[in-house]
């Protein structure tokens, strides 16, 4: 009988041998290209509004979108908190865009929005190694209105998401943070 249920179970442990095969595979390639795009130092003139930092600030993942609540600002640190008893440090720096916000965009300039973040998109995949800063930050349109925002204009109780890219030393390093409308009551 044991034999019987190996049997009829051989071929979805090829099927899951295969799938961890490939997942290995995946993140052995992610690995590859991190370390490539740690090697290159950013490009001047390559839309990098960082080109003096140091190869250390190089982008070297693609942004992570993070939603929740504000639960303290300490000068350019937001703490996030993303629900249950989790939070998150946040850096903002003076390259973060913040912004709020507002009424929904009518469908055809949210189209032609998206048409112009596909043709830049394209643009700089022209010369993705020259580009890898400006495509790592690269965000799709808001379909909503947006209102230019500071950082002294962000409130504890604020909901967000913040588009960043991982620190080494657990923080994230915020490229764009978008302050949601509040709801109507």
């Amino acid at each position: 009988m044991d034999q019987l249920a190996s049997m009829s179970n051989e071929p979805l442990n090829r099927i899951l041998l295969a799938a961890i095969i490939l997942l290995a595979l995946g993140e052995g390639y992610l690995l590859y290209q991190n370390a490539q795009l740690r090697a290159v130092a950013p490009q001047a003139g390559a839309a990098n509004p960082a080109s003096a930092a140091p190869l250390a600030q190089a982008p070297t993942t693609v942004l992570i979108p993070l939603g929740g609540t504000i639960a303290s600002i300490m000068g350019g640190t937001l703490t996030l908190s993303t629900g249950a008893s989790t939070t998150i440090a946040i850096d903002a720096s003076s390259y973060t865009a913040i912004v709020k916000e507002d009424a929904p965009k009518d469908a055809t300039t949210y189209q032609a929005d998206l048409e112009k973040f596909h043709d830049e998109s394209d643009r700089l995949m022209q010369d993705p190694q020259k580009n890898q800063y400006a495509l790592a930050h690269l965000v799709a349109p808001s379909p909503y209105q947006t209102t230019t925002l500071s950082l002294p204009d962000l409130k504890v109780g604020d909901v967000v998401t913040i588009f960043g890219e991982p620190q080494s030393d657990g923080t994230f390093a915020a490229t764009q943070i978008i302050v949601a409308q509040p709801v109507s009551k």
